[in-house]
């Protein structure tokens, strides 16, 4: 958890300074959302550093935040048309791996209901959205976007896999030990 924690933070916050600040800013996006987008990058890699430097994390706390980032973007960036979507769809990913019991179940239906209560909201009054002004900023958008969530679903990915693969291997090394010693008599 701790290692999917560090990677999110870290990634989150260079990709959104770097990559995803940059991109909104040749979109052209309302100076708020530049705005929201710089706080939240340079919050994700505070988290990343404390947790790093001082083993305290605040997964609750980024993992709220993070979705009133996505949903103030939504607004910004094209509502449902835009890439927002996607990365609502990696939060629901990376809050289930992050939270435990009834907080996950709960955060999960919050998510879904947020999500829901987005699309109702841009359903009912479309001019809240900022759209794009030309297919070409859309597509630019869309290519940023479809290629950060998928680089960051390989992530998230890899490393879960990589600790249940760990895991595996060594409760099957503890299972053949006491194998080993359910067969032998210590007495012989």
């Amino acid at each position: 958890e701790k290692r999917v924690y560090n990677l999110i933070t870290l990634y989150s916050g260079i990709l959104i300074i770097f990559v995803i600040g940059p991109a909104n800013f040749q979109l052209q996006l309302p100076w708020y959302a530049q705005i929201l987008n710089l706080c939240f990058g340079l919050f994700s890699l505070i988290c990343f550093f404390v947790s790093f430097s001082n083993n305290k994390q605040f997964v609750k706390t980024f993992v709220i935040l993070s979705l009133f980032f996505a949903d103030s973007i939504w607004f910004a960036n094209g509502g449902s048309l835009g890439t927002i979507i996607l990365f609502l769809g990696i939060h629901m990913i990376y809050s289930a791996i992050l939270m435990r019991g009834k907080f996950r179940f709960y955060l999960s239906l919050f998510n879904i209901c947020n999500a829901l209560t987005l699309l109702v909201i841009e359903k009912n009054f479309p001019n809240s959205i900022t759209q794009y002004s030309s297919n070409d900023e859309r597509f630019y958008d869309l290519l940023v976007g479809y290629g950060i969530v998928g680089f960051s679903l390989y992530l998230i990915v890899n490393l879960v896999m990589k600790n249940y693969e760990r895991e595996r291997r060594e409760l099957k090394e503890q299972n053949k030990v006491l194998e080993e010693l359910s067969l032998k008599d210590h007495l012989t």
